[in-house]
This record gives C-alpha cells, structure tokens and sequence, in this order.
C-alpha cells in the first residue's frame, strides 16, 4: 500500500470541458463523446489531482477523505480517461 501513497494523480485538462454543479462536476470528454458525473468525494479528489500531491497528501487536504477512498478512485478515473497518462 506504500507505492500507492506515492503515487501522484494528474488530472486530465485536455479534451475536457468541465462544468461544476452545486458540489459535483460534469466533465464532457468531447473527443470520446461522454459525460462523466462526479459525486462530491470523486470531484474534491479529481480537483486535487494536480500532478504535485500524492494520494497520502490529498487524503491528508481532506480527513473526511481516507487513503483508501483516494486510492480506489484512480482505476475508475483512469478507465474513464479522466488522469494523465504518466510520465
């Protein structure tokens, strides 16, 4: 569970168009045609995902938010093309 904690999310800019409702967003991918609706914890996480913090660091910007929560988004975040690729 360490290399997680290392691990340093990127949102995504490019392709997206991003749309903040209330306490959620709405990202249309427009180069894949589909939307994407984040819950409060999915869009406070994808918000934080800069490329500068780690999964430790943006669980630590949020207690509310466990490592576990954080770490567990980033296979769906990726699957939906919503993260940088590495590197």
């Amino acid at each position: 569970m360490q290399q997680h904690r290392n691990y340093m999310p990127k949102a995504r800019a490019d392709g997206l168009i991003v749309q903040p409702i209330e306490n959620e967003l709405v990202l249309y991918n427009y180069q894949r045609e589909f939307v994407h609706l984040l819950n409060p914890t999915a869009a406070r996480v994808w918000q934080q995902s800069d490329g500068s913090r780690t999964v430790s660091e943006i669980s630590d910007r949020a207690p509310e938010l466990p490592v576990s929560s954080v770490h567990a988004l980033r296979p769906r975040f990726r699957f939906a093309a919503l993260l940088s690729r590495p590197g």
